[in-house]
């Protein structure tokens, strides 16, 4: 083998240079990094691709090698990937479909963003943000990314789940918050 595509969560140029990893790294960069040109200098791997992890979903959905659909993921974040005649709309800057970063609450108390940024849909309308929500209400306090990284836990998680289902006002209250930015 010497061939490798490797899926990441955040924007990617059609070269495939990555310019953030925002839900893994927790930042944006402040140069493009080449990570398919480092992973090749150091697997051994002559021909490494890198590709969006949105990208690699809607390659794995579709039915016809030229359909034109969109791709919308609500899970840890939020993303869309339009797909026209086969091939994915990426955008100069392979930012395109990068909903998750939209501005939709511009109070100063809006949910902060991994990117470090505040009122992003992302960070209210993702399970992320409304795990981050639930536990903000549980501990009474403004989690910075860090800190809503660490609490954020599967268990946290299955806990605001059950908690929903159970129908708990808060907990209800918060996704239909995260719903209606989505509207």
């Amino acid at each position: 083998i010497d061939r490798m595509c490797i899926a990441l969560a955040g924007p990617i140029t059609p070269s495939g240079t990555v310019l953030a990893l925002p839900t893994i790294a927790g930042t944006v960069f402040s140069q493009p990094i080449d990570l398919a040109a480092t992973i090749e200098k150091h697997s051994g791997f002559t021909n490494v691709q890198l590709i969006n992890d949105m990208t690699a979903a809607g390659y794995g959905v579709m039915r016809q090698p030229d359909e034109s659909f969109a791709l919308l993921t609500i899970s840890s974040g939020l993303g869309i990937r339009l797909f026209l005649t086969g091939e994915p709309i990426l955008g100069q800057f392979g930012r395109a479909g990068e909903v998750g970063h939209l501005v939709v609450d511009q109070t100063a108390e809006a949910p902060l963003c991994e990117c470090g940024a505040r009122g992003h849909l992302g960070a209210i309308a993702s399970g992320r943000g409304i795990i981050t929500a639930a536990a903000e209400y549980l501990f009474d306090e403004d989690l910075n990314a860090e800190a809503a990284a660490d609490i954020t836990s599967l268990a946290i998680a299955q806990a605001v789940a059950s908690s929903y289902l159970r129908g708990h006002p808060t907990t209800k209250r918060i996704v239909a918050n995260a719903v209606s930015k989505l509207t």
